[in-house]
């Protein structure tokens, strides 16, 4: 169910997607993905509380279960997202601060500091930090040509680039 509840996100059914998701943590409240990729529709149909209630329950969960203690920074980028949309722009900026602090002692995502920045309007810096994404083979470009959280870029001459350049130009424009 949350490949299923992903695949209708990227094809823009967000309530039938969220429908799926919220489905699986019902039957496994304790799959904390599941709560994090509830956050997917939650903030594509801007419902941004509920998505930094998701994160707060994932985040919840991975510490019950003992889950790695370190910043994670997938979750922490659909939160600054979340938070930056919603008009908690200062704490959006927190979690860009939590992200320099982390990167001298592990792997902080690329993709997901870019999306905070995205949340916060700071496209040109969002899109170095996809420049960064794509020389670090973070996993996630794969979904960058149709991810809707990026559709507001997709016209900008330097995004279609960064897209031709993954060849996932031609996804992006059939993905809308």
């Amino acid at each position: 169910r949350s490949l299923e509840g992903q695949f209708l996100f990227m094809a823009r059914r967000y309530e039938e997607s969220l429908d799926r998701l919220d489905a699986l943590v019902a039957g496994d409240p304790e799959f904390a993905t599941g709560h994090l990729m509830r956050m997917y529709p939650l903030l594509s149909l801007g419902r941004y509380g509920e998505a930094v209630r998701a994160d707060d329950r994932a985040m919840a969960l991975r510490r019950e279960l003992g889950e790695s203690q370190q910043f994670y920074s997938w979750g922490a980028g659909l939160r600054g997202f979340a938070l930056a949309r919603s008009g908690r722009t200062a704490e959006a900026g927190q979690i860009l601060d939590q992200f320099r602090a982390h990167a001298s002692r592990q792997y902080v995502s690329a993709y997901a500091e870019a999306l905070v920045l995205h949340g916060l309007r700071h496209d040109t810096a969002a899109l170095e930090k996809l420049q960064k994404a794509v020389t670090d083979r973070d996993h996630r470009v794969t979904f960058l040509g149709v991810d809707p959280k990026w559709d507001e870029l997709r016209n900008l001459p330097a995004f279609e680039d960064l897209l031709a350049r993954v060849n996932l130009l031609g996804a992006s424009r059939g993905g809308r």
